[in-house]
């Protein structure tokens, strides 16, 4: 097993260790079943180096193809599902919870759809269901259906997920990676 340092925790697709530094984290495949770990960081790695730096993602520091290893920046506070279990969900402020939506539609979508827009005034145009165009964009009937509240469940959003991709084709396959 590739050992860089401390056990974090371990995921779908691997172990993450924190390098001895404290700086980096290292994603590793699970000891007992690499050849199923393999390709999933081998694609992660691959969308990362694809998006490039964003100041709404982890830094990316590459991937070693010996170890099959992901090499990101250390987040001290872990996954979302991390802080999430940490966390009572009625501590977190409604603000703050809106701005992780809004940061994962601007990671999904390639730009942030309220960029020009001070944050006062996107609550506004949402409380009057008044939302950006997303014409051309991946999943746009999801992400509209979210804004609208149609979904009453995650599985129906996967569902929509999965409607959409019968339709347009998986982003993977349409060029974006």
């Amino acid at each position: 097993m590739y050992s860089r340092g401390k056990l974090l925790g371990g995921g779908c697709s691997g172990i993450v260790q924190l390098d001895h530094d404290g700086l980096r984290v290292y994603k590793v495949p699970w000891p007992s079943e690499p050849s199923e770990c393999i390709p999933d960081l081998q694609l992660e790695a691959r969308i990362y180096a694809h998006l490039g730096p964003h100041p709404r993602l982890v830094k990316f520091h590459g991937f070693d193809p010996v170890g099959s290893v992901l090499i990101m920046e250390y987040m001290p506070n872990g996954a979302m599902r991390e802080y999430m279990k940490a966390h009572d969900a009625a501590d977190i402020p409604t603000a703050q919870r809106r701005k992780w939506v809004l940061q994962a539609l601007a990671i999904m979508t390639g730009n942030d759809p309220y960029g020009d827009v001070e944050s006062d005034r996107v609550r506004e145009l949402h409380e009057k269901r008044q939302f950006t165009n997303l014409d051309g964009v991946a999943y746009d009937s999801v992400i509209s259906g979210c804004w609208e509240k149609t979904f009453e469940s995650v599985g129906q959003v996967r569902d929509a997920i999965e409607v959409w991709e019968k339709t347009h084709g998986r982003p993977g396959e349409i060029g974006l990676f």
